[in-house]
């Protein structure tokens, strides 16, 4: 199944499950992605959507407050969806994952 997202004047086509929704596999495929595509420590840009009016976009933003960061949030065209883009420094690739792995617990957010 797949869903739209029409995020301003992009349309997304995503499958209804998260492609970190199957997390030991994905997880360590995202581990040798970020050791390869990057030097460490460093910024990483995480982005997130969720619903406007979803409790998640606070509970997003506590994960992230013990470290450094900034963040961005931008509505949808019609207002429905925001899109949480937080640049942080991580020291390792395994700190992007375990940051991955808290948002992943919530329901209705999608990792990009």
């Amino acid at each position: 199944m797949i869903r739209v997202i029409e995020y301003g004047f992009i349309i997304l086509f995503l499958p209804k499950i998260s492609c970190l929704q199957n997390p030991p596999n994905n997880f360590e495929n995202l581990e040798l992605r970020l050791k390869q595509s990057q030097s460490w420590p460093g910024q990483y840009l995480f982005k997130f959507i969720v619903l406007s009016d979803s409790p998640n976009i606070e509970k997003i933003k506590s994960k992230f407050e013990a470290i450094q960061h900034t963040i961005s949030f931008k509505k949808s065209k019609e207002k429905r969806y925001t899109s949480i883009s937080i640049k942080a420094f991580m020291n390792t690739p395994k700190q992007v994952i375990s940051f991955y792995k808290e948002v992943n617990t919530l329901q209705g957010v999608i990792i990009l």
